[in-house]
């Protein structure tokens, strides 16, 4: 594992160097085996990922790769130092678009997401500011949603199962000059096995972000993935206490007690 990096950060050199390293933390010293997730990449190096949520995003990012969105990434990439940037961190992704731009994730439990680490994500995002790189926040209820972190689940699986490359073609085929809904699909002979082995090589595209049935429209333009929204999921998206929803119980203790304040005022 090497860490050390002699170029200024965010530099074309520096990212040169960070892809060519290994891991910059071994996540073996940090969780129990069942909570680590491995996978061979497209070299065959074994990929490890950290949680639930870091291998959820490593399946986007493989088939966000596979549409030709993004051309590399890693995970534990680099670590900032409180010597050279004042704060010691280690984000869990890296990754570069196929328009070059520079992406630095953080992926976060929204369960979690303490006042506390919103802060330190602020300090990471300001270490990195002038680098050139966009620091994002990933969390389990955006942009990688529970709607997302099945499909992506169920597309990589059979992404790699005995789904053959003609099969495949029948979607390609079918919504080559217009978009066509499963059910359409379907009418044609063509099933949901098919669409989600297309849709992680990149040969189909469908939104990520819904659930996927019979309205689920299928095309052969990859923004319909919303891939944008990953790409857009900055800090300010996820300060969690000004988005929690009103639960029913707080609604009806909240009308419970004006109306009876308007009572005790009315006696009054």
């Amino acid at each position: 594992m090497s860490t050390s990096n002699r170029f200024a950060l965010g530099s074309k050199k520096w990212i040169e160097q960070v892809f060519s390293q290994g891991p910059a933390r071994s996540v073996q010293g940090r969780s129990r085996p069942t909570q680590r997730y491995l996978t061979l990449d497209r070299r065959g190096h074994i990929v490890i990922a950290e949680g639930g949520g870091a291998a959820i995003s490593r399946g986007l990012l493989e088939t966000m790769q596979n549409a030709g969105v993004v051309t590399r990434f890693k995970l534990e990439p680099f670590k900032l130092t409180r010597s050279n940037h004042g704060i010691d961190a280690t984000p869990d992704i890296l990754f570069q678009t196929c328009t070059g731009e520079i992406f630095v994730v953080e992926v976060k439990s929204s369960r979690f997401l303490t006042s506390e680490k919103i802060e330190k994500c602020r300090q990471v995002e300001l270490a990195l500011r002038g680098s050139g790189m966009t620091y994002l926040l990933w969390t389990d209820t955006s942009p990688i949603p529970p709607t997302l972190w099945r499909l992506i689940r169920e597309m990589r699986r059979l992404g790699f199962c005995a789904i053959s490359q003609a099969e495949i073609q029948k979607v390609i085929d079918a919504v080559s000059d217009t978009p066509k809904s499963v059910a359409e699909l379907r009418q044609l002979g063509i099933y949901r096995d098919q669409i989600l082995a297309a849709a992680w090589h990149g040969a189909a595209h469908f939104s990520l972000q819904s659930e996927f049935g019979d309205k689920t429209v299928v095309a052969n333009d990859v923004s319909t993935r919303q891939f944008s929204r990953c790409l857009k999921s900055v800090i300010k998206n996820h300060v969690w206490w000004n988005n929690l929803p009103l639960s029913h119980s707080v609604v009806q203790s909240q009308k419970s007690k004006k109306s009876t304040f308007a009572k005790e005022v009315s006696y009054a």
